[in-house]
């Protein structure tokens, strides 16, 4: 897939993941916009699971370059307070203030073929 980065690539892979097991995918890369129009969060995918449940998913994506290697990592205190931030805008945008919700970690390893999926639900894991 030239052209298309390694994030991308990993969105795609963990929104067919969560579409084999039965979520509905509601939102793909939505973004929270402040008064200024500048950017100030991302969700890679907001899903409801097959027994109703809003998830918020972040992707990290990677190439193993070595048994240690773990995206999951990337899963800071911060990230986690940007995500739910932007999991709070969403749900006020999308009337849902009062729904309960998740944050979900999929990591997508490429150094495997076909991808490795590992899913992680409640996160945050660090």
């Amino acid at each position: 897939m030239e052209g298309v980065t390694l994030g991308a690539q990993g969105e795609r892979v963990a929104e067919a993941y969560l579409r084999s097991r039965g979520y509905q995918v509601l939102s793909r890369n939505w973004k929270v916009m402040n008064r200024n129009g500048r950017q100030v969060g991302e969700l890679d995918i907001v899903a409801k699971s097959p027994e109703g449940a809003l998830a918020i998913v972040e992707v990290k994506a990677g190439r193993a370059k070595d048994r240690a290697w773990r995206p999951e990592v990337h899963m800071t205190d911060e990230k986690i307070h940007k995500l739910s931030r932007a999991a709070e805008a969403w749900l006020a945008r999308h009337g849902g203030k009062d729904q309960a919700w998740q944050i979900d970690l999929i990591a997508v390893d490429f150094s495997k073929n076909p991808p490795h999926v590992r899913h992680y639900c409640h996160a945050p894991i660090v």
